[in-house]
């Protein structure tokens, strides 16, 4: 759950997405973070995709399923996910 809490608190860090910025928080340069990946590559060692489907359920409610996406994309290629 730390980890889940984790990419939360990434969220929560990030500034709302306005009409003159795009809202970005697992995702850099059409990449993802190296935090992020280390993130995927941890859950899905200690869970496969259940551990990384259920952080992205707990990102959605918290409040944050904008960012659901991005994790999609960001983890796209982790064991058997595919963004």
């Amino acid at each position: 759950m730390a980890l889940y809490h984790e990419l939360v608190e990434m969220a929560a860090r990030c500034p709302k997405h306005t009409y003159d910025t795009e809202r970005c928080v697992y995702l850099h340069k059409g990449g993802p973070t190296v935090r992020i990946a280390e993130i995927g590559w941890r859950l899905n060692a200690l869970g496969g995709m259940s551990a990384m489907t259920g952080a992205a359920e707990f990102i959605a409610y918290k409040g944050y399923e904008e960012d659901v996406c991005e994790i999609d994309a960001a983890w796209d290629r982790i064991g058997s996910w595919r963004g």
